[in-house]
């Protein structure tokens, strides 16, 4: 049956009926209608008119653009065909370790408040030592004798003396001993670190579910479509007569 009015008729007519269109980036427009074109070159349109099927097509084509560009991605993935496992663990640990006897683990020992040891033995000894004495002493000597026509006792002569002493014997002096230490001692002893573990796993294979010449067939029967294929056959599912 020959179709009344195909695309290609209807864009020679119209070329503007896929100004409208709206495609992923990574597809080419040109090479993307001249396939379109070609595939639904034999069947009849579904809205004839160039004004309406124009509009139409903007229309279409926005509500499908996401899955389109999900389609890419997914035909694009970069994979191993015999492989039906592919796992990654990524762990990340980072520890930091701040060990500290105080808050920053500074030891701040001390005896005063900046462990400062002033340690001192301090005499001031002050001798003011007197040994202070008076000493008098008198007397007197009287010699007497008797004479040779007489029994009694005649002076003959007589001497007195006296001695006065007065001593002072004093000590005045001081005695000053310093003995001593001054010192401090700051110790800080402290532990300031980091620990970053980065383990990544990669397990991939086959798990034996699959057998590797299933998955060759299922990869060749998928790489007979393509984006510009697949958008085809959805835009003939939409607007053509799928009558020959």
């Amino acid at each position: 049956m020959e179709a009344t009015l195909s695309i290609l008729g209807l864009y020679n007519y119209q070329p503007a009926i896929f100004d409208s269109l709206t495609i992923p980036t990574s597809v080419d427009r040109e090479t993307l209608i001249d396939n379109i074109i070609m595939e639904a070159a034999e069947l009849e349109l579904l809205f004839p008119n160039a004004d309406i099927l124009g509009r139409l097509i903007g229309n279409w084509s926005k509500t499908r653009l996401a899955a389109w560009n999900r389609m890419i991605g997914a035909l694009d993935a970069e994979y191993n065909p015999i492989e039906n496992s592919d796992r990654y663990e990524d762990h990340l640990e980072d520890y930091t370790r701040d060990l500290k006897e105080s808050d920053n683990y500074t030891r701040d020992l001390k005896e005063s408040d900046n462990y400062t040891r002033d340690l001192k033995e301090n005499d001031n000894y002050t001798r003011n030592l007197t040994d202070s004495g008076n000493s008098n002493s008198s007397g007197s000597t009287q010699n007497s004798r008797t004479g040779y026509n007489s029994g009694d006792l005649q002076v003959t002569d007589s001497s007195s003396s006296e001695d006065h002493s007065d001593e002072t014997r004093s000590y005045t002096g001081s005695d000053e001993r310093n003995k001593g230490y001054t010192g401090g001692d700051d110790r800080n002893k402290g532990y300031t670190g980091g620990d970053t573990r980065h383990t990544v796993i990669h397990t991939h294979g086959n798990i034996g579910v699959t057998t590797n010449q299933h998955m060759v067939e299922a990869e060749l029967k998928l790489r007979q479509y393509d984006i510009y294929k697949l958008i085809t056959n959805e835009f003939i599912d939409t607007f053509c007569i799928g009558v020959y």
